[in-house]
């Protein structure tokens, strides 16, 4: 465990390929002076400041994102929307194709049916709605930051009060 800092010092160094694929989540890795031609990302990585995240292979000018960042490894997981009536709820696009990494920021888009209005929404860990996450933002906008667990969003829809009367004239 521990950190790995990379320091090339005052020169550069040059290697063909840098592989990281460490297993234990204290590991870090840290991006000078050192230059590469591939890094190659065995699991998914993230920076100590949770703004981006890499996976599989960089090459070229995409590797020298990485100079002077702290990278340090995160997990994957899902998003899964709850089927919904009288609405909908669309996801942003992850960095990634698998899921989210832990420290994204995921945004959820709420769009009611005509004449609906949002009664709830809520996130809550996979097969655990006890363990809920916090959404912050109003209307039909919120926002959570992903946890290191796959998360499952529900939401209700209803009409507004006046609407739900009998409406046959009684």
């Amino acid at each position: 465990g521990g950190n790995v800092t990379v320091d090339g010092g005052s020169g550069r160094l040059y290697f063909y390929e840098l592989h990281l694929s460490w297993l234990n989540s204290a590991d870090s890795f840290s991006a000078k002076e050192y230059a590469y031609n591939t890094v190659v990302f065995e699991k998914p990585f993230k920076t100590d400041d949770n703004s981006e995240a890499y996976s599989g292979e960089l090459t070229g000018e995409d590797i020298s994102k990485l100079n002077g960042k702290t990278l340090v490894p995160t997990t994957m997981s899902a998003v899964t929307l709850a089927d919904t009536e009288n609405g909908s709820i669309a996801v942003s696009e992850s960095s990634f194709e698998n899921g989210y990494y832990d420290g994204e920021t995921v945004t959820l888009t709420i769009t009611p049916d005509r004449g609906y209005f949002i009664s709830s929404i809520a996130a809550a860990k996979t097969g655990d709605p006890t363990t809920s996450v916090e959404l912050s933002g109003t209307d039909k906008t919120r926002t959570f930051t992903m946890p290191a667990f796959p998360v499952t969003v529900t939401a209700t829809f209803e009409k507004p009060e006046r609407d739900r009367s009998d409406s046959a004239g009684l």
